[in-house]
């Protein structure tokens, strides 16, 4: 009996003895990190892989891609896809990077946790992030171009989500998601990695520092503020009129022959176009005032205030030096009869 007790109790000690040593290895390792998707073991890096998939299910082409990773996928069974790929003679690295690009091409994203293990999802499902994708929150992180499917925020400084949004949607895949931030000003956007760097370009492109509306205040010495500030809003009409002017087509004071129909030079409705057209959002000619003007006159003290771009305050000043001018009054002269007097 003591010897049943004895045996217990050492039994006892070494199953605690075990779990401490596994549970101190565990702390020791740290936590898990973030994997990127597809990188081949160490020894099969430069090996050359020769490999064909004839309306292969998603199983058979995740073994082999789990093969080079040395990782497990996980699926479940409403993932389902055909592929048909022919491979000769690429090193492991680009048969891995070919394997995920005939993935995404069919809607397959491959989502990665941690280091061992990878989620096979459809690329269309509204919970990619929920499903366990790493979110990158540096603006300044570099992601490698590849098929890989990332999740990163943009914020934006200097315009607003709804002029990037368009733009940003037009260059990801039908898959691709736009999330917008608008407490912090930002974008959220799911897609392959490289399109994502494609966005980035884009955005950074369009997120950048417009002119900067300024105020200038000027006195006027001889002249009257309200009629000179009358005079610049005048000038402002007529060259906002110009800009929006259409340019004639041919020639309208051409004669026309008799017993000729001549086809109007500016028809109301225009041809249709043979290809795709150029939506221009800048004019081609010179523009002779930039942006948006505000003129303000105080009668009480004869000031003008301007609200304009800074490249425009130039020709503004000029038309001040001109009208603020001492001018000579008008003289009347008028002939009084006089009736007693001589």
């Amino acid at each position: 009996m003591d010897d049943i007790m004895n045996n217990t109790t050492i039994a006892k000690f070494f199953t605690l003895f075990m779990i401490s040593v596994l549970t101190y290895e565990g702390f020791a390792q740290g936590p898990p990190t973030f994997a990127t998707t597809g990188v081949p073991l160490p020894q099969k890096e430069q090996e050359l892989q020769s490999f064909r998939f004839e309306g292969a299910d998603i199983d058979t082409v995740m073994t082999q891609y789990c093969e080079w990773t040395g990782k497990t996928y996980l699926k479940t069974d409403a993932v389902q896809a055909t592929i048909t790929l022919k491979v000769d003679r690429l090193t492991t690295t680009e048969s891995i990077q070919v394997v995920e690009a005939i993935l995404a091409m069919n809607n397959i994203a491959l989502v990665p946790m941690g280091d061992k293990f990878i989620k096979v999802v459809q690329a269309g499902a509204a919970d990619l992030v929920g499903q366990g994708m790493e979110i990158n929150l540096d603006p300044d992180f570099i992601i490698p171009n590849s098929d890989d499917f990332v999740t990163t925020i943009i914020p934006l400084q200097n315009v607003q989500i709804q002029e990037v949004q368009a733009a940003v949607q037009h260059i990801l895949h039908t898959y691709g998601k736009i999330l917008t931030l608008q407490r912090s000003n930002s974008i959220m956007i799911t897609d392959t990695a490289a399109n994502v760097n494609r966005a980035r370009d884009l955005i950074e492109f369009i997120d950048q520092a417009t002119a900067q509306i300024e105020q200038r205040i000027y006195k006027i010495d001889h002249a009257d503020a309200v009629e000179i500030a009358a005079k610049i809003d005048e000038i402002i009409t007529a060259a906002k009129g110009e800009e929006n002017k259409p340019e004639p087509v041919g020639n309208p004071y051409a004669r026309t022959p008799s017993g000729v129909i001549r086809a109007n030079a500016n028809p109301a409705t225009p041809k249709a176009p043979t290809q795709a057209s150029i939506a221009n959002t800048e004019g081609g000619n010179a523009v002779l005032i930039q942006g948006d003007v505000k003129v303000l006159a105080d009668e009480r003290t004869n000031i003008i205030i301007i609200f304009s771009q800074a490249e425009n305050f130039p020709f503004f000043e000029k038309i001040i030096e001109v009208l603020d001018v001492i001018v000579e009054p008008e003289t009347i002269f008028e002939v009084i009869n006089l009736e007693y007097a001589d």
